[in-house]
């Protein structure tokens, strides 16, 4: 099957692993049961049921991770007279691993814009802490202009690194949005 992205996924020791191996429940695209498992919403309920979670859960007692801790907390809104600005954090490495923390997040952006009311909507995703975007990081994004709206949605990336802006160039994503490089 080759290599399992938990094995190769850093998480800065969460669960006091080096690699996501002991937090594998929230990487998409692990190999389990002798088959790609999905994203962390789909193996929800399998991984909760799962021996080896319940043995890393007994081991870290209080300390345990269900996320790892760059992927917590990385959502926040603004609003003004006239518009709602809905701002995500992105990652150091957004990437097919970065997939349930998106999907957390993106659950509250499609609150705010149900709850806009008239107001406009503008989303911002800061990649100011990302150093690399894989295909599947582009893909989120693109998923996420679709859903606001498409062409007439207001997404922007901002803080871009020149790396991650040489990335989005090359797919061709400056068409698509609107890319303001910051250091």
């Amino acid at each position: 099957m080759g290599v399992c992205p938990a094995a190769v996924t850093k998480t800065h020791h969460t669960n006091d692993g080096e690699y996501a191996g002991r937090i594998c429940w929230a990487v998409t695209g692990t190999f389990c049961g002798g088959k790609v498992q999905g994203s962390y919403a789909e193996k929800q309920e399998s991984c909760n049921q799962c021996a080896f979670f319940a043995r890393v859960k007994e081991e870290e007692k209080g300390q345990f991770k269900i996320l790892p801790p760059e992927d917590v907390g990385s959502c926040y809104t603004q609003e003004t007279a006239d518009r709602v600005e809905v701002g995500l954090r992105m990652i150091e490495r957004f990437t097919h691993a970065s997939a349930y923390a998106f999907e957390k997040a993106f659950v509250e952006i499609m609150q705010a814009k149900k709850n806009r009311g008239n107001k406009k909507l503008r989303f911002i995703l800061d990649f100011r802490k990302t150093t690399y975007i894989d295909s599947a990081g582009m893909g989120m994004i693109l998923m996420l202009r679709q859903q606001c709206g498409g062409s007439d949605a207001d997404v922007r990336l901002v803080n871009v690194r020149p790396a991650v802006k040489s990335i989005l160039d090359q797919a061709n994503l400056g068409t698509l949005f609107l890319i303001n490089q910051k250091a």
